[in-house]
C-alpha cells in the first residue's frame, strides 16, 4: 500500500532510509512531480569520495542527521498538534504542493482527511 510520507522540494538531498547508505532494500519510493535536474551519485563512487575526501563523510552524516531530525520533529507533531495546527504552521508549504500535485497525497502527508485539508484549505487559503 503506497503512502505520501515526505516532500522534498528543490536543493535537498532527496534519499530513503534505509536505502542507499546502508545497501538495504528500501520500502520507500520516490516520485518526481517536476521538471527538475538530478544529479545520481553511484554506491561505488561514494565509497570513493569518502575514502579520498573525510570531509565528504562527516558531512553526509550531518546532512543524513538533519533530515532524519526533521522527520521525526514532523511526526511528533502529527501527534502532538491538531490537523488545523499543522496546516497553520505549513500552510506555505501545502499551497506550493496544492499546485503540483493531488489533495489526497498532501492529505497523507499531514495524516489527516482529504475533507479536513479542502476545509482547512477553504478557511485559511482563500
Amino acid at each position: 500500500m503506497e503512502h505520501t510520507s515526505w516532500f522534498w522540494t528543490k536543493g535537498k538531498l532527496i534519499c530513503s532510509e534505509p536505502g542507499f547508505f546502508s545497501q538495504e532494500p528500501s520500502d520507500k519510493s520516490i516520485e518526481i512531480l517536476e521538471d527538475c535536474m538530478v544529479v545520481v551519485l553511484s554506491y561505488q563512487n561514494w565509497l570513493s569520495l569518502k575514502d579520498e575526501f573525510l570531509e565528504s563523510y562527516i558531512l553526509t552524516e550531518k546532512l543524513r542527521s538533519f533530515y532524519v531530525r526533521q522527520r521525526l520533529q514532523f511526526s511528533d507533531e502529527l501527534l502532538s498538534r491538531s490537523a488545523e495546527d499543522r496546516f497553520i504552521k505549513h500552510k506555505n508549504e501545502l499551497s506550493s504542493l496544492f499546485l503540483i500535485t493531488k489533495v489526497k497525497y498532501i492529505a497523507e502527508f499531514m495524516s489527516m482527511t482529504p475533507d479536513t485539508l479542502g476545509r482547512l484549505r477553504k478557511q485559511y487559503l482563500r
